[in-house]
């Protein structure tokens, strides 16, 4: 793969994804998920078990 094709490969993956501002709303369309421990302790839990 030449430099160029990979720039435009990258250029085009890049130009694909969401702006943030249509993240924002995506995520606004969401409903809340409610958890038993919170994210911090999940995450937590998870790297303990490694």
């Amino acid at each position: 793969m030449s430099l160029s094709d990979f720039l435009i490969a990258e250029a085009r993956r890049i130009a694909e994804r969401p702006t943030l501002e249509e993240m924002r709303q995506r995520l606004a369309t969401r409903t809340r998920v409610r958890t038993r421990e919170s994210s911090a302790e999940a995450v937590r839990a998870e790297r303990d078990a490694r």
